[in-house]
């Protein structure tokens, strides 16, 4: 199960003496994790029943004269071998090989793919499976924190004809009934996403990806209030999409791109960049939850030495949903009301910014930051007045954060830590001295 650490200031209370004291926050986390247990699949919430399916495409670029997109649906026994070869995985797929292997605790999957079956067929849809995992090597083709290999295609190949073929991408089906009183049909989402890198020359590279989803839980049933079905059946999504420059000692990325500066697996305390979809809280994966920035970046990596300046002009923040949704995070939910979220602070007047700086000292991994943004998760003012009923309204403030995180390899063992300082993020409180229903 993936560890979860909450820091929200709309779940937090304060006993702190008057409302204008100027309130800060320090989080550290530490883990201990074996390197065999870096990954580990998410479960679902407590009161609902899901489960998932997923299609993966992958085909490459020169491979226009190869066999036609093939359909299947498989089932197959299988024993998890980590460290087994590509051979080795091709033998686990035939039941003879199953057959032959005793002691390990058996994996039934149940798949749906559209495959195109080529020489490296194999190779580039287990290569596809990495990049979505957590990564845990570092390459220079990876400075900007992306663990994806552009597709090589050849001097002659006409951009036109790169953006129209190498896709990659996938689709995921998911199901969920919440059987809590009163029982309903909570989940019944299609998600795709498909993504193409490519390179104009060895210093100039680029990508481009979106998704889509839907989820017809909110077109079968009438359960949820009608702003909250408008806002969760369908949306797409801009991804990534961005332009890199190389030169020498200096990399450039311009776009919207993830910024992730955290270095624990399953947690956001360093993740201070980032904005969130959190409609559905913490359930999705940390890929899925994540949303991208538009931003500018420069990083100069040198010997041992990693520095990165980061600007985003008009910044992405949190999606919370409508009242009335499953996670909600509003105070007093079933006794309060809401207004529209204020949103009107995401302007280039109050831009994000901040810097980062690693230092790789005997294999210790070492890195410090400062950021300042309009904080990505909202804080809930009360806007009525006693005798009047509570009514909140959310709205994003100015923070500032410091922090540093820290990370070792003992061989069996990976040890990392982070620590951060947020100045500035109010809290809810429940003290009537406080006019707004915060404290600093």
């Amino acid at each position: 199960m993936r560890p979860l650490a909450i820091n929200s200031p709309n779940l937090s209370r304060t006993n702190r003496a008057g409302p204008e004291a100027r309130c800060s926050s320090v989080l550290v986390a530490f883990t201990v994790l074996p390197i065999s247990c870096l990954a580990s699949p998410g479960e679902p919430a407590e009161g609902s029943i899901s489960a998932v399916s997923h299609a993966q495409t992958s085909r490459s670029v020169n491979d226009d004269d190869g066999p036609p997109l093939s359909l299947s649906l498989s089932l197959s026994l299988s024993v998890p071998q980590p460290q087994a070869s590509h051979q080795a995985r091709e033998q686990q797929r035939s039941p003879a090989a199953t057959e032959e292997v005793s002691g390990e605790p058996l994996v039934l999957p149940l798949s749906l793919s559209l495959s195109y079956f080529s020489s490296d067929h194999m190779g580039g849809k287990q290569q596809l499976f990495e990049i979505a995992q957590e990564p845990s090597t570092v390459s220079r083709e990876s400075l900007f924190g992306h663990f994806e290999t552009t597709t090589k295609v050849p001097p002659s190949t006409p951009i036109w004809k790169q953006l129209v073929t190498g896709w990659r991408g996938f689709s995921q089906l998911e199901l969920a009934d919440n059987y809590s009183n009163p029982e309903h049909f909570s989940k019944g989402k299609l998600r795709t996403e498909l993504a193409r890198i490519g390179q104009f020359n060895e210093h100039l590279k680029w990508k481009i990806s979106g998704r889509f989803d839907y989820d017809a839980a909110y077109d079968l049933s009438n359960f949820y209030p009608e702003p909250v079905r408008d806002n969760q059946r369908a949306q797409f999504f801009v991804r990534e999409n961005y332009l890199d420059v190389s030169a020498g000692d200096f990399d450039f990325r311009l776009g919207r791109q993830h910024v992730i500066w955290g270095e624990m697996v399953g947690l956001f305390f360093a993740d201070v960049v980032s904005a969130r979809d959190m409609r559905e809280f913490l359930l999705p994966s940390f890929d899925i939850m994540r949303i991208p920035q538009w931003a500018v970046r420069a990083e100069y990596s040198k010997y041992d030495i990693h520095a990165e300046v980061l600007w985003i002009p008009v910044p992405t923040l949190d999606e919370i949903g409508k009242p009335g949704a499953d996670y909600y995070p509003g105070p007093f939910r079933g006794t309060a009301s809401y207004l529209n979220e204020d949103r009107s602070g995401r302007n280039v007047g109050n831009s994000n910014y901040g810097f980062r700086l690693s230092h790789l000292k005997n294999g210790w991994d070492m890195s410090a930051f400062y950021y300042h943004s309009l904080d990505v998760s909202p804080t809930f003012y009360l806007v009525s007045a006693p005798p009047e009923p509570l009514v909140f309204q959310p709205r994003h403030d100015e923070i500032d954060q410091a922090g540093a995180t820290v990370t070792k390899d003992f061989g069996p063992v990976v040890f990392k830590g982070e620590m951060v300082y947020t100045d500035g993020r109010r809290f809810n409180t429940t003290r009537p001295s406080a006019i707004d229903g915060l404290v600093r």
